[in-house]
C-alpha cells in the first residue's frame, strides 16, 4: 500500500470520526436546549416552541438521511458519471433542506419557550438588595 493511499484511508477515517463526533454533540446539546426550555412535560407537543422544534427535528433527520445516502451509496459511486450525477443531486438536496433547517431555526428562536410564556422568573431582570 502506498503512502498516499494509507494517508486518504487515515483521513477518510478520521473524517468519519469527526462527523459522527459532531453530529453526537450537537444532538447532546440540542437535548439540553430543549429540556432547558420545555423540561419533560407535553409542552413538545403543545406549544409552539415545541411544535417548531419538532418540524425542525423532522428536518434534522431528513439531513441525517441524505448523509446516510451519501455515504451507502454515493462515496462508493464517485469516480463515474453515475456518481457525479449522484453528488450533484445529493448537494442539491442538501443544501435545499440546510435553507430549511436556518428558516426553522430563525422561527424556533424568534417563538418564546413554554416557561417564557408561563410566567416564569425573568432571569434577566436585575434584583434589588432589598428585594423589591
Amino acid at each position: 500500500m502506498s503512502t498516499l493511499n494509507a494517508t486518504v484511508q487515515v483521513l477518510a477515517f478520521l473524517g468519519t470520526v469527526a462527523a459522527v463526533l459532531f453530529a453526537g454533540i450537537a444532538a447532546l446539546t440540542g437535548l439540553f436546549a430543549a429540556w432547558l426550555h420545555i423540561g419533560f412535560s407535553s409542552a413538545l407537543w403543545t406549544s409552539d416552541y415545541g411544535r417548531t422544534l419538532l418540524i425542525k427535528l423532522a428536518i434534522l433527520s431528513i439531513v441525517l438521511a441524505t448523509g446516510a445516502y451519501n455515504w451507502r451509496r454515493v462515496r462508493p459511486s464517485l469516480g463515474d458519471d453515475t456518481g457525479a450525477r449522484r453528488m450533484q443531486r445529493s448537494a442539491t438536496a442538501e443544501l435545499a433542506v440546510g435553507v430549511l433547517v436556518v428558516i426553522v431555526t430563525a422561527v424556533l428562536v424568534a417563538t418564546p419557550p413554554p416557561v417564557d410564556m408561563a410566567g416564569g422568573a425573568d432571569m434577566t431582570a436585575p434584583v434589588s438588595p432589598t428585594g423589591e
